[in-house]
């Protein structure tokens, strides 16, 4: 089993697997790497495991059960200082994750 060095991994992950940890990655790239070599498996963000998927070379395990999410914050400066470029981008992002619908 491959863990992320990620602390919110750690928090948010209760899945109740008595497993022992063999390996170690810092990226969601080297966690892919391992899970890819076949030797390991671990978590992935999906939207990020789905490329492998889709060409059948990694799959879920049972992912009703195994499965956390996490969240995804997006932190600016509060005064008025970005690019346009930037405030662009921080509203498109703010458009396209609204919870308010």
């Amino acid at each position: 089993m491959i863990t992320s060095n990620y602390m919110r991994d750690k928090e948010t992950r209760n899945d109740a697997l008595n497993y022992q940890n063999t390996a170690i990655a810092y990226h969601d790239e080297g966690i892919a790497h391992l899970i890819l070599s076949g030797a390991f498996i671990g978590y992935l963000p999906e939207h990020y495991a789905s490329t492998w998927a889709n060409k059948g070379l990694i799959k879920p395990i049972l992912p009703e059960k195994y499965t956390y999410q996490i969240p995804v914050m997006l932190i600016t400066l509060n005064n008025n200082s970005a690019s346009p470029l930037a405030k662009a981008l921080i509203k498109e992002i703010k458009r396209c994750h609204r919870t308010d619908s």
